[in-house]
């Protein structure tokens, strides 16, 4: 056939076409030898089909919704028949297609096992990048998980997937994953998705939980695009007084320089604000209970590390007996929740230790906190917890 110049004359065309007819055309459009169509050979494979779908005739566009089902699930079953090129433009094309139809959930299997396999990884990005734009569900493990298999590349799909199915877990995720410079600019990017879909509101949550562990760079400009958005608000001296607070905290803890005791003040001043900072924030539900346990470990790190350094020793040993009266290993333990307690193996000597000694003397808080402890498993983990059993 000749070539066409206007999508008005190709829609002709196309429902002119026989049901096998216009699949073959859909096929070599998506592999890039359009018998029909030379206009629009420059643009990607996928974009005209985008285009004219949507005027074709009810038969026409059935016919090619049920082409593109076919395909991919061909592609799943046989990838090697399939150029690397063709099959993203198939993948690509599915959003447009398939969005409104209850057809997209007959392609969810079709492209997890793409994405799963040991397809070239643009393809895989295609399937994956395919189920977000499709509105698939599933549980945050399976983006989790995702991103444990591909890393950093794939950050974009995965946060995208958690914030159109499970918004709840995208702070956690990112804590976990950050600071990468892939993440950042993946969260960079998709700020303006993010904002449309929540609001300002949320996400200015998801950035006051996730500031503490970005880079310098990449909190400054997620800070600024914050502030020009206007959504800086929620994020208030939360997000922007908790890293400086620690970097204080480590520089005053690698300077070995004497300093007439006034590091060492600096120190117990720096750490009494941070405790009273957090516990205060968490009376009042602002940090979430694993955030609660990232930032409540970070100041335990650095309480080891002042309790080693004879330097820092005996004022470490004052904020310890502050922290332990003020916040007791109880309410630690209680903010943390019983499901992430056993982290706490993770702690340092120093303060585990100092944990034990003090709740000796103490037998409510001892019997309360060895039920945590038991309830979370420690007792069997950890030696210093193990001690509580003979003191029972």
């Amino acid at each position: 056939m000749t070539g066409t110049d206007s999508l008005q004359e190709l829609r002709t065309t196309l429902e002119s076409l026989t049901t096998e007819e216009l699949e073959a055309w859909l096929r070599g459009r998506l592999w890039g030898r359009d018998p029909i169509v030379r206009d629009y050979q420059a643009e990607p494979s996928h974009v005209l089909v985008a285009k004219i779908y949507p005027v074709l005739s009810r038969n026409a566009r059935e016919d090619i919704r049920f082409a593109i089902v076919a395909m991919i699930g061909e592609l799943a079953h046989r990838p090697t028949t399939w150029p690397d090129r063709a099959a993203i433009s198939l993948m690509q094309a599915a959003d447009p297609i398939l969005i409104d139809s209850i057809q997209r959930h007959d392609v969810f299997d079709p492209l997890i096992r793409i994405m799963l396999s040991d397809s070239d990884f643009h393809v895989r990005f295609a399937a994956a990048q395919a189920l977000v734009a499709l509105s698939y569900t599933d549980t945050p493990r399976f983006w989790f998980d995702l991103f444990a298999r591909e890393g950093p590349p794939f950050s974009p799909i995965v946060i995208e997937g958690l914030a159109r199915t499970a918004f709840d877990a995208l702070p956690s995720w990112l804590i976990s994953a950050l600071p990468h410079d892939g993440v950042e600019d993946a969260l960079f990017g998709l700020l303006p998705f993010l904002i449309e879909r929540h609001g300002a509101e949320g996400v200015g949550h998801v950035i006051a939980q996730i500031e503490f562990k970005l880079s310098t760079s990449g909190r400054s400009r997620i800070l600024r695009f914050a502030e020009a958005e206007q959504i800086i608000a929620p994020v208030n001296d939360f997000a922007l007084a908790l890293p400086a607070a620690f970097q204080a905290m480590y520089s005053l803890l690698s300077d070995t320089t004497p300093n007439g005791g006034s590091n060492v003040k600096d120190l117990q001043r720096g750490m009494m604000k941070l405790r009273t900072f957090l516990r205060t924030h968490t009376d009042r539900g602002a940090i979430p209970a694993l955030l609660s346990w990232e930032i409540w470990s970070r100041y335990v790190d650095a309480l080891g590390a002042a309790l080693r350094q004879p330097t820092f020793r005996a004022a470490a040993a004052d904020e310890l007996r502050g922290a332990l009266q003020q916040v007791h290993a109880t309410a630690i333990l209680s903010e943390i929740g019983s499901n992430s307690a056993a982290a706490l193996v993770t702690l340092s000597e120093d303060f585990k230790a100092a944990i034990v000694n003090e709740l000796a003397l103490d037998a409510n808080r001892r019997n309360a906190v060895r039920q945590l402890l038991a309830d979370a498993d420690l007792l069997s983990q950890d030696p210093e917890f193990a001690m509580l059993e003979q003191a029972v």
